[in-house]
């Protein structure tokens, strides 16, 4: 928008088709792997016993029995955002009577921005606690269900280890970090300080769905995630009544703290992960993160004496030191 003539479609239109391009990128370089590969392939193919007859219509099915679980799930947190979305003017209107532009500009400042550096963090921590999955799946169709266990109480902690301190660094530092990408804004930065929080749930939610799907429960997942989504729809407008702007990210937090505490719940009594161990873990993981956190905190108001973190050049100073 700034390098050309400030038309926000035609903006939107390039970062769309340039997402295309990027993918089939990814495409072609996939396939240039397989190229390479084949000739191994195709060894391995005529050393074969072929002992086993794979059905292509059966092997279809089962992928798109596996995969459309996986796509409703993945969808899940888009979800609750296409609420806030649908949900914001009427209730913000009746609740509070903003004006339009107002309304508009406290749904970016969540949805938008705030989103936007949380999704980060999320994304790092669910790709950690996830990279388990295959073992877990591999130790379910062995039947070998300490192994089971263990893997769910690895992926649990190993989420747990980046999330933590990652959330409660961020929340730490929003005022120069939310400076820094889009200038200073009070609310946009108790935007992102609550949204800190909310990423610990979003995170939560996605590693923990990963588990359930790891083990074949499916449909189990799928029930699971709509009674989390129905608590966030029950609970946005009372919510939006109580705190105001930050009710819609409230709601949220609540829905997925309902998920995540039936999907621990159904992980534990199927497979008896080891929660008392983890329990531990994580409280020390919070205990640490908290003394993290007043340290930071203290960091950043003490440098806001010095070098105020309301331009960007002060806040990178501030994000450096902090």
């Amino acid at each position: 928008m700034k390098m050309g003539n400030g038309d926000y479609v035609l903006a939107v239109t390039h970062s769309t088709f340039a997402a295309f391009v990027g993918a089939l990128a990814g495409i072609l370089m996939l396939v240039a792997i397989f190229i390479r590969r084949w000739p191994r392939i195709h060894a391995q193919m005529e050393q074969s016993a072929n002992q086993i007859d794979v059905s292509v219509n059966q092997l279809l099915m089962d992928i798109a029995r596996q995969a459309v679980p996986f796509i409703i799930m993945d969808s899940a947190i888009n979800w609750y955002y296409i609420i806030d979305q649908y949900t914001y003017k009427p209730m913000w209107g009746h609740l509070f009577h903003w004006s339009v532009n107002h309304m508009n500009d406290l749904y970016a400042l969540y949805a938008g921005n705030a989103n936007k550096l949380i999704m980060i963090v999320v994304s790092l921590a669910s790709a950690l606690g996830i990279t388990v999955i295959p073992l877990l799946s591999a130790a379910v169709t062995r039947h070998e269900m300490r192994d089971v266990s263990h893997q769910m109480t690895n992926a649990i902690q190993l989420f747990s280890i980046v999330m933590i301190p990652a959330s409660l660094g961020m929340m730490a530092i929003a005022q120069p970090l939310y400076v820094v990408f889009y200038g200073y804004n009070v609310t946009g930065i108790l935007m992102l300080e609550v949204s800190s929080l909310l990423a610990v749930a979003l995170g939560l939610y996605t590693v923990l769905a990963a588990l359930l799907q790891g083990v074949f429960r499916n449909w189990l997942a799928i029930v699971l995630m709509l009674v989390g989504i129905v608590v966030k729809v029950v609970l946005q407008y009372p919510f939006s009544a109580w705190f105001g702007a930050y009710g819609p990210m409230l709601a949220s937090m609540a829905g997925l703290g309902v998920n995540s505490v039936l999907m621990l719940r159904k992980l534990w009594q199927y497979y008896r992960f080891k929660v008392f161990q983890t329990s531990r873990r994580v409280s020390g993981m919070l205990l640490f993160g908290a003394i993290m956190f007043a340290v930071v905190r203290l960091a950043v108001f003490f440098l806001n004496h010095f070098i105020p973190a309301v331009s960007k050049p002060g806040a990178v100073a501030e994000l450096v030191v902090a």
